[in-house]
Formats: C-alpha cells, structure tokens, sequence
C-alpha cells in the first residue's frame, strides 16, 4: 500500500523579523534615503513625534512576538507559524470596555529627558 505524502505545514521563524523590531531597524525604514514612490509625511515629522512612533511599534511588536512565542509553546513546537502571529494579533486587538487600556502618551519616557 503506497503511503500518501503528508502535508507539512510551512514554519516561519520570528528571526527575519528581529532586524526590524529594534529601534536601528525601525529608523532605517523611517530613513528618507531610501526610495520611496510617493511623497510621505515622515519626511516632515518632529523628532519627538518620529521616536514616539517608534516607541509605539517597539512595544506592539514586542507584545507580538511575546504571545506569539507563548502560543508555539503551548504547541509544543520550536518555531512559530504563521497560525501563531494571526492568532497573535487577534488576541492583542481591543475588543470591549473591558480590556486592558492602551497606553497613551504620557506612558512613554520623555525623549528631552
């Protein structure tokens, strides 16, 4: 009896997306010497506005991966799929009042300082 051939499920490693996650990687896609087809906005952003941002996508990330990380555990697998990072990000967005509230500005460190 000829055995049938099992579909593996494609693995997807959080590694390329390291470079990215830190504050180098976020500011070299925020770097306006790269080519950009249309004219942005970030060209003209304040710098505090620019390392808020930053901020921002840092900590979602961070958050992010961290789940995605808890949900390939509870697997039992050693790398995440892409099931974990969609599952991920539907359990990070607000669904009622009763979430966590979001941090607002005031929660992130003052750049001056």
């Amino acid at each position: 009896m000829a055995e049938v051939p099992q579909e593996k499920k494609k693995e997807v490693s959080a590694e390329p997306l390291l470079p990215v996650i830190n504050e180098k990687g976020v500011r070299e896609l925020l770097d306006p010497k790269n080519p950009i087809e249309e004219p942005s906005i970030r060209y003209n952003m304040d710098t505090d506005v620019c390392n808020f941002l930053i901020q921002m996508g840092e900590d979602y990330l961070e958050a992010l991966m961290e789940m995605a990380c808890k949900l390939t555990k509870r697997r039992d697998a050693e790398k995440i799929e892409v099931e974990d990072l969609i599952l991920a990000l539907r359990m990070l967005q607000p669904c009622d009042q009763k979430s966590e509230p979001s941090k607002t500005f005031a929660d992130y460190p003052d750049p001056k300082e």
